[in-house]
């Protein structure tokens, strides 16, 4: 079913399953990542942290969020910021926003890197 409704995406990512989110938290960061636990309490906005090095975000479920020891192993919490009655957004949604922030700022990295060639 997802990969019906993924409409071909699935066939151009990597996908993976692992059976300890922790444990696979400490392995990234031994490979040198930085962990972003996206956490609709958390104090700074995705939009306040360099996203252009090797990083990798953390999403909870819906509702559930993530579990506190998750969370603890993080190096560090984003939030999207949200006005009005809703807190939080779907974890699609949430993913979205915070992907496109991160390819924003690399986009944006290149191309200040480009223009300092050319000079």
């Amino acid at each position: 079913m997802v990969a019906k409704v993924s409409a071909g995406a699935l066939d151009h990512i990597s996908v993976g399953r692992v059976g300890n989110l922790i444990r696979l938290i400490q392995d990234l960061k031994e490979a040198g990542l930085w962990i972003y636990g996206v956490d609709p309490q958390a104090e700074k906005l995705h939009t306040d942290i360099n996203m252009t090095g090797p990083i990798a975000l953390v999403l909870g479920g819906e509702g559930e969020g993530l579990r506190p020891g998750v969370l603890k192993e993080c190096d560090d919490r984003i939030k999207i910021p949200m006005q009005g009655r809703i807190q939080s957004l779907n974890v699609s949604a949430a993913a979205a926003v915070t992907l496109f922030e991160a390819v924003r700022q690399r986009h944006k990295g290149i191309a200040a890197q480009a223009q300092s060639t050319e000079s």
